[in-house]
């Protein structure tokens, strides 16, 4: 302890460039929980749909597309649904097909999807998207999940890759 405090002494009497806090430097004192207050959550950048909204955006003929990994796309997913995994080696190199392709068009609606309410897989991609351009994304915010549950139609297997789309 002896040591320390003359190394300090030292360094302090030599100018190290050491000052004595000040106020901007003490952090403030923490609050109770019960007395914490939390901003207002800002406004969600895209919209979120439900199961029924959707259904209607499938059958609209809106694009479809799966933040998921390619296995969980590979055991099933919305038809014709193209798979951009956000978590994936290969995501930008897909992204970027995608966004080459026939299908990556920034004026077209497309609805995202992923593993569900606890996954934020989703809204990464929509971001990512949003980055590029894209103003008419939608999230599906119950996912695969809750797409399979309702009873909808269902694809297993691989979809075709953007340049195979016609």
């Amino acid at each position: 302890m002896r040591a320390f405090v003359w190394i300090v002494t030292t360094a302090i009497a030599a100018g190290c460039g050491c000052t004595r806090p000040n106020r901007e430097m003490i952090p403030p004192v923490l609050k109770p929980p019960s007395q914490v207050t939390h901003p207002a959550t800002p406004p969600s950048p895209v919209e979120e749909l439900s199961g029924d909204q959707a259904w209607e955006a499938f059958q609209g003929g809106s694009l479809f597309l799966d933040a998921r990994l390619p296995s969980d796309h590979w055991l099933g997913h919305i038809p014709s649904a193209q798979n951009l995994p956000v978590w994936a080696k290969d995501f930008e190199s897909r992204l970027l097909d995608f966004l080459t392709g026939p299908l990556g068009e920034p004026e077209k609606p497309v609805v995202v999807y992923c593993g569900g309410c606890c996954s934020t897989d989703s809204l990464l991609l929509a971001r990512r998207l949003q980055a590029f351009g894209f103003k008419h994304i939608q999230i599906y915010r119950d996912g695969y999940p809750g797409w399979a549950r309702a009873g909808r139609p269902i694809e297993v297997g691989n979809t075709p890759k953007q340049s195979e789309v016609k």
